[in-house]
């Protein structure tokens, strides 16, 4: 059977996120309504090869100290993404072993009260999936890969280069320095490091393994997933640029000031795709491939009124030329991160 190009749309919610009501019984969350709109024109507008969404949420997006406006105790628009063969992911900063813990519980328990049966059958266990967030890089004394893995908490998707923080230069890859990470100039680049000409890039296309705070991309010599026998993280790769919003800018020091996704990033986007697409062509059987990107919630809706924008109409769009362009199913096939992850994990199936 021949390789298959991964793809993922990922929702990214911040920790200054948080779940508001907008007044009523009637009323949703704009984030949430967003996210729901996401996942139902892009998953609804191919049908069966429709796209999915993963999305990333912690404690503070569901915790409220507002009174009147809890985390609704029932199904939500969120249940939209589920429904659509997306998941959802546990994310936080701080990698504080109770903080890991109950983060994932709290999402955990977010994700018992949107699945219905149907949903829940349909959608890969464990149900929280992995982690996005990382290094708590405000207590670099924190070992949060350690951490993270005695956690149970394995899986995940390629974190920033700025967590390179606790691992010696001589280590990093291109032997990044402080002021490349922390100056902004690779600051939101995702890791393993900015990708020069002539540069290996099927890193960016295979899981590696995490061994320490202080020892990253160990094992990347290894063609077998090594989950069950490694005491590590696994990581997603990612190609450099992560966040739709401002995928057309250069490679200068990261920037979040554009205001909305515009046709020059999907048209970025999409070239990023295809450009991915043909390195597994040349690699074919010898990396697991995957492209995926993120889009901040905010993007999705207007956070006053919770309305669709524009856009989400446009990433359906994209999403059907994606699927023209890389022959979606035969040729590479929609994925949420719980199936990444676990089509990594499985040497069977992992080239495919």
């Amino acid at each position: 059977m021949a390789a298959r190009l991964k793809l993922c749309i990922m929702c990214h919610v911040e920790d200054t996120y948080a779940w508001k009501r907008l007044g009523g019984t009637a009323a949703r969350d704009p984030t949430a309504m967003g996210l729901g709109y996401l996942a139902t024109v892009i998953g609804a507008a191919v049908g069966a090869n429709g796209g999915k969404v993963s999305v990333q949420f912690g404690r503070n997006f569901l915790d409220q100290v507002v009174p009147l406006s809890p985390y609704p105790g029932g199904p939500t628009s969120l249940r939209w993404v589920l429904e659509n063969g997306g998941n959802f992911w546990n994310h936080t900063h701080d990698s504080a072993y109770t903080n890991l813990v109950s983060n994932w519980t709290t999402v955990s328990s977010a994700y018992g009260s949107e699945a219905n049966p149907q949903v829940a059958l349909a959608v890969a266990s464990p149900a929280t999936g992995g982690r996005s967030g990382g290094a708590d890089l405000n207590n670099p004394a924190i070992d949060w890969v350690s951490i993270g893995a005695y956690a149970g908490i394995k899986r995940m998707n390629s974190t920033v280069v700025n967590y390179y923080s606790c691992t010696p230069e001589s280590l990093r890859p291109y032997q990044m320095s402080k002021t490349d990470m922390t100056d902004g100039v690779f600051y939101h680049d995702a890791a393993p490091g900015p990708l020069y000409a002539g540069a290996p890039t099927t890193m960016r296309q295979r899981p590696f393994w995490v061994n320490s705070a202080s020892q990253w991309d160990f094992n990347t010599a290894s063609t077998f997933p090594q989950e069950a026998t490694v005491g590590s993280l696994l990581m997603i790769p990612h190609p450099p640029r992560n966040s739709m919003p401002g995928f057309a800018e250069g490679r200068g020091p990261y920037t979040s000031s554009s205001d909305t996704i515009t046709q020059q990033d999907l048209d970025a986007a999409f070239t990023e795709v295809w450009s991915t697409y043909r390195q597994m062509e040349v690699y074919q059987g010898s990396i697991s491939n995957v492209w995926y990107v993120h889009i901040p919630p905010s993007y999705l809706s207007n956070q006053v009124t919770g309305a669709a924008l524009p856009v989400v109409d446009s990433l359906g769009a994209w999403v059907q030329s994606i699927n023209a362009l890389v022959s979606v199913p035969n040729s590479a096939v929609w994925m949420n991160m719980n199936e990444i992850a676990s089509w990594y994990c499985e040497p069977q199936s992992a080239y495919y």
